[in-house]
């Protein structure tokens, strides 16, 4: 997984890097305020929904109406189902088990059961598509700042 700052890029070891993961911290901590690569661009097509895990944290990632990606907590707060096995509809992504869609800000859309409760909400996350990649910041959304992504434009060519 690739971190990038203003003036240093970083290889982070995934498990391959590790080897057998049983010694590795379950209190992991990370880098949290930074650009990482969630996925190519050209790995999130229209109409698709793309789990992923990143910094320990399953999520889901489609493209809305206009194009722009979106990455959503991958878990109904419902019943927790990955909503990476649900369906896309318009801006809305729908939970596989009980029908719940939530929209690209994370929030309930449509119950199809009756009244949409004030709880139902996801985490969403701030995205960039830069260089052939798709940039995510797994921080404090407030803080997260474009110029801070470096000028990787050399990767693009292999995007």
């Amino acid at each position: 997984m690739w971190c990038a700052g203003k003036n240093e890029v970083v290889w982070h070891c995934t498990v391959a890097c590790w080897g057998d993961t049983a010694n590795l911290s379950e209190d992991m901590t990370y880098l949290r305020n930074t650009w990482y690569v969630a996925a190519w661009a050209s790995e999130l097509g229209a109409n698709q929904l793309l789990a992923r895990t990143v910094l320990d944290e399953p999520l889901v990632f489609f493209r809305d109406v206009d194009g722009k990606p979106v990455a959503l907590i991958d878990r109904c707060p419902h019943r927790f189902a990955p909503l990476s096995q649900g369906k896309i509809l318009g801006n809305s992504v729908q939970c596989p088990y009980h029908g719940l869609q939530f929209g690209v800000d994370g929030r309930c859309t449509h119950n199809p059961h009756g009244p949409i409760p004030a709880a139902a909400k996801l985490k969403t996350y701030p995205l960039l598509e830069r260089f052939g990649a798709i940039w995510i910041w797994m921080g404090d959304a407030t803080k997260a700042d474009e110029s801070a992504l470096a000028d990787l434009s050399v990767i693009a060519v292999f995007a």
